[in-house]
């Protein structure tokens, strides 16, 4: 859970926003230049802006999802690994 909160705090808080920042630029000009502008100043660029942020957002629900079946997958293994520790535990006890 250590590793799940880490991961969560600092990647999902801290970097989140700038990845999402940096990949909203990128389909920003990845738009503009489908759309055939060429320049890449900001007054060229903003009228592609909530286009480039609209695609970027979408990177959210992709990992949730991703999260979700880690997660699953994670609780799959949980069973065996008590019921592992619980043996070990009782193999221990005995063996004193």
């Amino acid at each position: 859970m250590a590793v799940y909160f880490l991961a969560m705090y600092v990647l999902g808080a801290s970097v989140g926003p700038y990845a999402t920042g940096l990949l909203s630029d990128f389909f920003t000009r990845r738009a503009a230049s489908l759309a055939g502008v060429m320049e890449s100043t900001q007054a060229a660029l903003e009228p592609f802006r909530a286009e480039g942020l609209h695609t970027a957002m979408y990177v959210i629900p992709i990992l949730g999802v991703i999260l979700t079946v880690i997660l699953l997958a994670g609780s799959r293994t949980v069973t065996c690994e008590i019921e592992k520790m619980q043996d070990w535990m009782k193999s221990t006890s005995n063996a004193e």
